[in-house]
């Protein structure tokens, strides 16, 4: 069973019985009477005379001591020279991060200063609360110092995350590190002194506070509900500790529009006053519809000034073939790649773009991917130049707009802003096509106009050649252009390449491209996600095995975005999954993980009649979100069957439209 949609915070951290102490109930119970107004209801609703008790007493407790932890703050906070003036951001939108643990004390001001050469204007880093403070109210914050003191001696801003919790902390504390360190906090009093003592170390120094770092399964053990009352705790520590910090919400990648719909809901939505987002896809081009949509989101928010966008995590795609094995990227792609991310990020709403990595080292290249602009040695790669080529022809304070000339495959975004008038990038959105330059639909070449190709010099001039330029995924530089707005089209979502299906289908036998309009193979590198491809009662087929130590149980499915995507109600739809299983005596079957306007659901289980051959089973989804939530729509799960599940085709109808299915 699902549970009911959850419209407001009504979680706590989580607590241990054994930590709960003795009170004087009479003393107690009058305070409690007193405060009762002011109490804010976030708590489950249970139990309310007991918590009324409690939370009287140690407000008691708290105001007793407060003069003693005021004393105690003061001696440990960094001084302010009285002639120091404030720190004021840096207006640019242009960012990168750092992984400061990678990092010895001495290369923090060297990386500061490649970051700054690169034409940089802000740095994100992660603050591991499990290594800042591995021991209570014991603090460690001497490599942040110094980032902090590097940037601000360079012009730079800096954006601080808070994350991850300390095995003291924790409420799974008798897990490994690497799970105690994802879960929630157990109780909020250490999390929210944490948090309090962070932005009071910085204050006038740091204004930009992300509270955790993308809130996937592996970076955070929690549901949305628990990062709310995280979120909540600290917004109000934050703002406490300085009045002018801005709070910024994470989400758990891939643009979960779900999840950020959620927190754009009473009381959460009052606590952040920006969104952080980790694009997960495949071309920048394809963050333009989840762009779009997110922008409705957050416009539909309550009253107040309206929630910024930020991305703060955008690195290379991993690609991979159709067996799941990694392939390589060459440097001109990852080249292409981060200009348009940037280009297409400005272009649909976001303020600021943070590049994942500024430098290359083994802890922050998974699988053997170069995320990083610079080396290990801290030697720009060609991406690192192809962005600071973006950065010097793009100004600094930028407004952007994505265009489709005509019925062109052509994309451009214009960029306005100081000293950048009339200039553009342009590049093709699929394969190669050659066009004239002086005949580019809503586009008017002014008496200066320049062109040049970002893996050429800007001295070649293309539009000297006299010949048509071909225009594919490497962006063309042009500047003292005009634009003819009629001939021209916005691109909100990003136009679908064509007419919606009546059904998408995945069949292993037919296709290794996958063009049924439901993909897999993507994801056949994640841990228990590598299903074994083989022959099967003549069709090829998946093989989800439950347990074992090769186990691989799930078979991850995203579902054309022209087919489904992002209805914020649901839609109801179908998955008819053609399957089979072999031992006639062991019991088989299946369900499925889905993304719904609830987050992450399942279905029903369905029951596999063993050695039967190939059967169709259907599941109904009542409330299909298909919004991409962590990559994908849907994954089928053989967890629970009591031996293998084979999977020769998956299709998926929306109510309403034929479904052509065929066996």
């Amino acid at each position: 069973m699902t549970a009911p949609e959850v419209t407001q915070v009504s979680g706590t951290f989580p607590q241990k019985q054994s930590r709960r102490r003795g009170v004087q109930v009479g003393a107690a119970a009058c305070l409690a009477l007193l405060l009762y107004p002011c109490l804010s209801l976030q708590a489950s609703p249970f139990d309310w005379e007991g918590r009324l008790v409690r939370l009287a007493v140690k407000a008691y407790k708290t105001a007793a001591r407060a003069p003693e932890k005021a004393r105690a703050a003061a001696a440990t906070a960094k001084p302010v020279s009285p002639g120091q003036p404030a720190w004021q951001p840096a207006e640019s939108p242009y960012g990168v991060v750092l992984d400061v643990q990678s990092l010895s004390l001495q290369q923090i001001p060297q990386a500061v200063q490649a970051a700054h050469q690169l034409g940089f204007r802000m740095i994100r880093t992660v603050v591991p609360w499990d290594e800042v403070e591995p021991q209570p109210k014991r603090f460690r914050f001497q490599k942040y110092d110094a980032l902090v003191d590097s940037a601000r001696s360079c012009g730079l801003d800096v954006l601080l995350t808070l994350s991850y919790c300390p095995p003291w902390a924790s409420s799974l504390a008798s897990e490994p590190a690497a799970i105690s360190s994802r879960a929630m906090p157990e109780g909020g009093e250490a999390w929210s002194r944490f948090v309090g003592t962070a932005v009071a170390r910085y204050k006038q120094k740091v204004r930009l506070w992300q509270i955790w770092e993308r809130l996937d399964m592996v970076n955070f053990r929690g549901t949305r509900q628990d990062y709310a009352v995280l979120l909540v705790a600290a917004s109000k520590a934050a703002k406490l500790a300085d009045p002018l910090a801005q709070v910024l919400a994470s989400e758990p990648g891939g643009i979960d529009l779900g999840f950020i719909a959620y927190l754009c809901q009473p009381p959460t939505l009052s606590s952040f006053d920006a969104i952080c987002l980790n694009p997960r896809v495949d071309t920048p081009e394809l963050a333009a519809r989840y762009l779009s949509v997110l922008r409705t989101i957050l416009q539909r928010t309550a009253s107040g000034p309206s929630k910024r966008i930020y991305v703060t995590d955008w690195s290379f795609p991993i690609a991979h073939d159709a067996t799941g094995s990694s392939l390589p990227l060459s440097p001109a792609e990852l080249s292409s790649f981060v200009v348009r991310a940037y280009a297409v990020a400005f272009a649909m709403g976001a303020e600021r773009v943070f590049w994942t990595e500024l430098r290359d080292s083994a802890a922050n290249s998974p699988r053997g991917a170069s995320w990083g602009l610079l080396d290990e040695q801290f030697q720009p790669r060609p991406a690192a130049t192809a962005l600071k080529a973006f950065f010097d022809f793009a100004p600094q304070k930028l407004s952007a707009e994505l265009w489709a000339l005509g019925d062109t495959p052509v994309r451009m975004v214009s960029l306005g802003g100081e000293g950048a008038a009339g200039r553009a990038l342009l590049w093709s959105a699929t394969g190669e096509v050659k066009l004239d330059p002086t005949e580019l639909p809503g586009v008017k070449l002014g008496p200066h106009a320049h062109m040049w190709a970002l893996e050429h010099p800007a001295e070649d001039d293309l539009l000297q050649h006299g010949d048509a330029v071909t225009f594919g995924k490497t962006p063309v530089f042009l500047s003292d252009v005009e634009l003819a707005p009629t001939q021209l089209s916005k691109v909100g979502a990003w136009s679908a390449s064509s007419p919606p299906k009546d059904y998408v289908y995945l069949d292993f036998s037919e296709t290794t491209s996958e063009k049924g309009g439901i993909a897999s193979s993507k994801y056949r590198s994640w841990r228990a996600a590598a299903p074994e491809i083989l022959s099967v009662q003549d069709r090829l087929a998946a093989k989800l095995v439950p347990d074992g130590q090769t186990a691989s149980p799930f078979l991850y499915c995203d579902v054309d975005d022209d087919f489904l995507f992002y209805n914020s109600g649901g839609s109801p739809v179908t998955v008819e999954v053609t399957a089979s299983a072999a031992n006639a005596t062991v019991p088989a079957g299946f369900n499925l993980m889905y993304d719904s306007p609830r987050g992450h659901v399942f279905s029903s289980w369905q029951s596999v009649r063993p050695a039967t051959g190939w059967q169709q089973y259907v599941i109904t989804l009542p409330e299909a979100l298909f919004a991409n939530k962590n990559g994908f729509d849907f994954r089928l799960s053989a967890l629970g069957s009591k031996q293998p599940v084979f999977v020769a085709r998956v299709v998926v109808g929306q109510e309403g439209r034929p479904n052509r299915q065929q066996p």
